[in-house]
């Protein structure tokens, strides 16, 4: 599940740029400048501050008016400023994005400049005709939130949500767009890590792609406890078993499952080193 041709040829079009600059500046100047000017690899678009759910963790649920929010004319300005930018990913997400009645023109806009769109959704929404819009469109990804089982995840995000995310997985096996589980770690649920995990594989998600919850001010949100430092060890420890035991299970060829988290990457790295008895960078 790599990018797709075209989003690899902007990538490295990018990383190019990045290149000849710093070859040009030097060549002129004879100093490497402290900054490069380059467009970011990927852009997170909140297109809606809709959504069903009452998350406790997500800043959508802050804003509940729409009186204000940007129109479909708006809409596909910023796109268009996002595609002279030169990005190459455009996650969208919300709110719930599957709000929008403009989403499929919306992401076949972006296709048709060469940028990759995934998606971000609590599942509500989703049905197999929204899916065929969307796969018709060119909808590189879409990841569905999942955060443990029903109690967890109905006990902050709202009752019946685990069971829409279930539905919409259900929906988006054989549906013809590859998709995965987000799931947002915090100290509620930081013991279902291997339950979320397990809920990936059997549903024949491709990928499980590993948050941490992190407070958007000086109070936490209601249930929601941000990890301490054993939890957060406790999460990394738990990432790197997980992750080494999918790579060698037999089921990981046959799905291509992988667990993604960015903030556990360094962590494994220094303990990968030292299990193999390298010393850690």
């Amino acid at each position: 599940h790599g990018d797709p041709p075209e989003v690899a040829t902007r990538v490295r079009r990018t990383k190019r740029r990045v290149a000849e600059t710093v070859l040009e500046t030097v060549d002129t100047r004879g100093v490497i400048p402290p900054v490069v000017m380059v467009p970011p690899l990927i852009v997170y678009w909140f297109i809606t501050s809709f959504c069903p759910n009452e998350c406790e963790h997500c800043v959508a649920a802050e804003i509940r008016d729409r009186s204000d929010e940007v129109g479909r004319d708006d809409l596909f300005r910023l796109a268009d400023r996002l595609i002279e930018a030169g990005i190459p990913w455009i996650a969208l997400t919300g709110g719930e994005p599957l709000a929008r009645p403009e989403l499929p023109e919306l992401v076949a806009h972006l296709r048709d400049a060469d940028v990759a769109c995934f998606l971000t959704t609590s599942g509500a929404g989703l049905s197999r005709k929204s899916l065929s819009a969307l796969r018709e469109a060119g909808l590189a990804r879409i990841l569905v939130s999942l955060d443990g089982p029903p109690k967890v995840q109905d006990g902050f995000r709202g009752p019946g949500s685990h069971e829409t995310s279930m539905k919409a997985l259900e929906i988006l096996r054989g549906g013809g767009v590859p998709y995965g589980i987000s799931t947002t770690v915090h100290a509620g649920n930081v013991d279902a890590l291997e339950y979320v995990r397990n809920m990936a594989r059997d549903s024949g998600s491709s990928q499980l792609f590993v948050n941490e919850y992190v407070p958007q001010c000086a109070e936490d949100h209601g249930a929601m406890r941000a990890l301490d430092a054993p939890q957060r060890d406790q999460l990394y420890r738990d990432l790197h078993r997980l992750r080494t035991e999918d790579s060698f299970s037999p089921w990981a060829g046959q799905y291509k499952f992988q667990i993604v988290s960015p903030l556990a990457t360094a962590w494994v790295s220094e303990e990968e080193a030292r299990l193999r008895g390298r010393p850690p960078r």
